[in-house]
């Protein structure tokens, strides 16, 4: 059995080939198991690097569609996002409680991060207005203001208040949730054609997909699968 491709790009080359030979009096290979060590084998980790209270892998959750051996190595690169006002406020000691800041912008050392070629652009594909608030999105799209009416304020996840002080006795989305969908975004990226995709995302959301490895504003994680 054997295959090969080549991916080229102008400042990257991926390359693949394999070889394969067993004659009747050999026995099969037994299938290696992923070394905890190497990022590289670290895209469905058994378990997280870190506490049992943050978000970590779920043993229940890290079946995907599995690439056969004629099928080409897929790379994804994960880049967590630029500084954003919210990091820096955190960064100087402030104890601000998430959502509190909706739809942080980025700082100007945060822009300075992340700009990228403008030929590139055209290729993103941008997230949706999850975490923002009914008010927010009804004055930044006043069209749409009726339409929304009959939406919670807070209409992603958000248990009931039981708590007369703060409002709220629960802000944290439970790791369930988390979970979820880092799953559902296992099973996409499974689903997809491409050799090489680059994705960008939170500090949480990395942790539970890489098993929890932590990664400064920016900074990039390459995964093999």
């Amino acid at each position: 059995m054997g295959g090969a491709f080549c991916v080229a790009e102008d400042d990257f080359k991926i390359s693949y080939s394999q070889s394969y030979t067993r004659n009747e009096t050999q026995p099969e290979q037994q299938e290696r198991s992923p070394s905890k060590d190497d990022p590289s084998e670290m895209f469905f980790p058994e378990e997280s690097r870190s506490g049992a209270d943050e978000a970590g892998p779920s043993r229940q959750l890290q079946s995907a569609p599995a690439r056969n051996s004629l099928t080409p190595e897929l790379v994804l690169h994960i880049i967590r996002h630029g500084e954003s006002e919210f990091n820096a406020a955190t960064n100087a000691g402030h104890d601000f409680k998430d959502p509190q800041i909706f739809n942080p912008k980025l700082t100007s050392k945060g822009r300075r991060q992340v700009a990228v070629r403008h030929e590139l652009t055209e290729h993103l594909v941008t997230t949706g207005d999850i975490g923002l608030p009914i008010s927010y999105l009804a004055e930044k799209f006043d069209q749409l203001r009726e339409a929304m009416s009959g939406i919670p304020e807070r209409w992603w996840f958000a248990p009931e208040c039981n708590d007369s002080l703060s409002q709220r006795f629960n802000k944290i989305e439970p790791k369930r949730n988390l979970q979820e969908r880092v799953a559902s975004f296992r099973r996409w990226v499974q689903a997809q054609q491409e050799q090489v995709i680059v994705a960008y995302g939170h500090s949480s959301m990395i942790r539970e997909l890489s098993g929890g490895k932590r990664l400064k504003n920016c900074e990039i994680l390459t995964l093999h699968l």
